[in-house]
């Protein structure tokens, strides 16, 4: 795969990178360099110039590209999938909620569901039980349309036989998707 990149130096501050910046660009003249790699990061690799051009960002122009970008991400959005859902717990996706408020992440979760079938269990070189671990998806709402779910790790340690209390284990892929594939 070859991979095309922007790179952008304002007329004073730093650089932008990618056409999905441009929105972000002060009314004025900016240098545009067009760079060419194979790798999806050019300054991973050795980036070729394929060319450079002035760009004249106009507050009207501003606004449009503000239009094309909304438009470029709301389709991102309606392609997106969500996680099916597992085994049903309602215990457990209550926790995922409780585990989401208080860690402060962004929003207010209205819904949180299993996207596992069981549990992973982890064992230790003797084979012996060390813990369980299960993602929760956890869902808030970012406006009437666009909702985002965040993956929420749940784990229980393992001691004399039993299961101990769940804990927070991490967030994992946190991603915007239509409210209506999450309903």
């Amino acid at each position: 795969d070859n991979f095309i990149d922007v790179e952008i130096t304002r007329t004073a501050g730093r650089r932008v990178k990618r056409l999905i910046a441009f929105n972000k660009l002060d009314v004025g003249e900016h240098e545009v360099t067009v760079l060419f790699s194979s790798n999806r990061d050019p300054k991973r690799t050795n980036a070729h110039c394929i060319g450079s051009f002035k760009l004249i960002v106009t507050e009207e122009g501003r606004k449009q590209w503000e239009e094309v970008i909304y438009q470029y991400e709301y389709d991102l959005i309606a392609k997106r999938e969500v996680p099916s859902e597992g085994m049903r717990n309602s215990n457990l996706a209550q926790q995922a909620k409780s585990f989401y408020k208080e860690q402060g992440f962004n929003g207010d979760p209205y819904r949180a569901y299993v996207d596992s079938d069981s549990w992973t269990v982890k064992k230790n070189a003797l084979n012996q039980i060390e813990y369980r671990h299960i993602d929760v998806v956890v869902c808030i709402r970012l406006d009437d349309n666009i909702c985002e779910y965040s993956i929420i790790g749940i784990k229980q340690e393992y001691a004399n036989g039993n299961y101990g209390p769940s804990v927070y284990n991490g967030i994992g892929t946190t991603l915007k998707v239509l409210c209506s594939k999450l309903n």
